[in-house]
């Protein structure tokens, strides 16, 4: 099912569907929106799949994200994208990757303080290089995506500095570790 199945009553009834008792049928049907991107996103389906967010399922959480990333991959609307940077608090590590995975591939796009900072915790969660860091970086390759966001906000992203990268010895230069660069700033230098 892709987006010329995207008529209003085939979304009515994935709608409908996402609200199913059987998690699985859930998960189909958050699927098959996604596949339909653009032409699905309508406020009942973002709604629909915000709310599918909160499921008590892993799964169900997970194809909901992936779904809002599909539908908002070409124009990400402020309710995706916010959509999103909860599930960066989400207790499921499968469902916080996503999220991070999805909101690096819209980039520029989801530069706010607020996406940063849900990227910034959710990449402590986890263990070693994680879809937080290159949602971070990719986010940040862009100049202006750095004067988007609150000075509060680049000061964080100073002062806590991605240990990881620090500690990848010799993947990262030791005069920008001494300087207090980044990892995903020392590409501006």
């Amino acid at each position: 099912m892709g987006e010329k199945a995207a008529t209003n009553d085939v979304i009515i009834g994935l709608i409908t569907t996402l609200g199913d008792e059987n998690w699985g049928i859930q998960c189909v049907a958050c699927e098959a929106l996604g596949k339909m991107g653009e032409k699905a996103a309508t406020n009942n389906v973002i709604n629909g799949l915000m709310t599918a967010l909160g499921n008590d399922i892993e799964h169900v959480r997970e194809n909901a994200c992936k779904a809002l990333g599909k539908i908002g991959e070409k124009a990400p609307t402020n309710d995706v994208i916010n959509g999103l940077v909860t599930v960066l608090w989400d207790k499921s590590m499968f469902v916080r990757e996503s999220a991070c995975q999805i909101l690096g591939k819209m980039g520029e796009k989801a530069a706010t303080d607020k996406v940063i900072n849900g990227l910034l915790n959710a990449r402590r969660r986890v263990t070693g290089y994680s879809n937080a860091d290159e949602a971070l970086e990719k986010i940040l390759l862009s100049f202006s995506a750095l004067t988007q966001l609150s000075s509060d906000t680049v000061s964080k992203l100073f002062e806590k500095r991605i240990e990881l990268d620090i500690n990848n010895q010799g993947n990262y230069p030791q005069h920008l570790i001494k300087l207090n660069i980044p990892p995903y700033l020392y590409i501006f230098i």
